[in-house]
């Protein structure tokens, strides 16, 4: 079920499945004003850029983030691995493995925001990437 379809469902509700028209008018208003800026799409997944270079930096924006997080919950399992290995030779080989990785991770992150903001913004110029 698509984001406009459950808007129009939520309109139904507020005002008791009376006047459908009305329903639709809500629907309407209400995914126009959802603070999209100019040249984004409503998606399901929110206000997504509509051009190519910023739906780009959007894409590259969300992955850095992602490879953030999930370097950072790696961090704090190999810690917790490590902290509870008793000193088993094992698991603080398996614990040391999480936590190098998950920092080389991080690190790879953010080798990549500068190579986008050096490479691609101040040498190359391409415009949509600030």
């Amino acid at each position: 079920m698509g984001l406009f379809s459950r808007l129009i469902e939520t309109c139904l509700q507020v005002h008791n499945g009376t006047n459908i028209d009305f329903a639709l008018a809500c629907a309407m208003c209400y995914h126009e004003n959802m603070g999209c800026k100019v040249g984004e799409v409503l998606t399901d997944l929110g206000c997504i850029p509509a051009d190519p270079a910023n739906f780009a930096q959007f894409l590259y924006n969300f992955g850095v983030g992602l490879i953030g997080i999930t370097s950072f919950f790696f961090l704090l399992y190999g810690s917790y691995v490590f902290m509870t290995s008793q000193a088993r030779p094992d698991e603080v080989s398996r614990a040391k493995t999480y936590i190098f990785y998950s920092i080389f991770g991080l690190v790879f992150a953010l080798f990549g925001i500068l190579f986008l903001k050096i490479v691609l913004v101040q040498v190359l110029q391409i415009p949509g990437f600030e």
